[in-house]
């Protein structure tokens, strides 16, 4: 079974960066593994390099990522207590009204000190669902990335995303660090995006700065403001909340997750080749 959650992480965190396994759901990935598991002979992985961190081994992350979406016992019983925070040997972990806000780090650290404790907090405290619960990850954002932003020092992990991860700088922009360009099919910064200082890539992960954004007093009407935005200017709303836009510091509302705007014919297209591929390597369409 260990081999099957092997290959199929490799699909879908991997070749996820290809257009065509951009959109591949729970239910198809589900169905991957049941189809693997009656394959005889390896599945092709495509020229890509199958992860090899020990944590396959031991942990099955993709089914942790599927299934366990909820918080521990020991953070509902914080939770419940007027958001007591929980003081950790690499930091607090802080809750608001909407449940975990962020995790500030004990002192300001390298990209891989944020990286350590953001692995600790999740094995320790699972704080809320994401790409975090695929353990190889973070040795794939420090080979990428931690030589690139040597110089910058973290105070503090804001979120997970389904590929992606938030860390804010000592200078309070935000890092997000990716498996996905997050500005999908290589659409164009528009004006509802909150401010990007940079962006690019490296070892087929990507990164980009953004400014921070404040989400104090945003509400359901804001969403709708800003669905509305997006719509407007060609694009398709896609899980859009409250946790995905902000106030900038001029005061304007922006969408912080440019994955909630995507291009509808460029998704259509992705979805047409999702299916030609499980159709070629006999995935039961059917069933999904």
């Amino acid at each position: 079974m260990n081999y099957i959650v092997k290959i199929v992480n490799t699909c879908t965190d991997k070749l996820a960066r290809n257009k065509s396994f951009l959109f591949i759901t729970n239910m198809q990935i589900l169905n991957i593994i049941n189809t693997l598991h009656r394959i005889n002979t390896p599945p092709v992985s495509f020229g890509k390099k199958i992860p090899s961190d020990t944590s396959f081994q031991k942990d099955n992350t993709l089914q942790n990522d599927v299934f366990i979406k909820s918080h521990n016992k020991l953070l509902e019983k914080y939770t419940a207590k007027c958001h007591a925070n929980i003081t950790t040997k690499y930091g607090s972990i802080v809750y608001g009204d909407k449940g975990f806000s962020y995790f500030e780090f004990e002192k300001p650290q390298s990209l891989q000190g944020a990286l350590k404790r953001i692995k600790y907090l999740q094995k320790n405290f699972r704080p809320h669902y994401g790409i975090i619960t695929h353990n190889y990850i973070y040795k794939g954002f420090d080979d990428a990335f931690s030589k690139k932003f040597k110089k910058d020092k973290f105070v503090r992990y804001l979120g997970s995303g389904g590929s992606s991860i938030a860390i804010e700088r000592e200078d309070g922009k935000v890092l997000k660090l990716s498996v996905l360009d997050p500005f999908y099919f290589n659409r164009p910064i528009e004006s509802f995006d909150a401010k990007l200082f940079e962006k690019g890539e490296n070892n087929n992960y990507h990164y980009c700065i953004q400014e921070k954004c404040s989400q104090k007093e945003i509400t359901d009407e804001h969403v709708e403001v800003m669905r509305e935005q997006i719509e407007k200017n060609g694009y398709k709303a896609t899980d859009l909340s409250q946790e995905q836009i902000g106030f900038g510091q001029d005061g304007m509302l922006y969408l912080i997750d440019p994955e909630c705007a995507i291009n509808e014919s460029d998704l259509e297209e992705s979805k047409k080749e999702n299916e030609e591929w499980m159709r070629k390597y006999g995935l039961d369409l059917d069933y999904i």
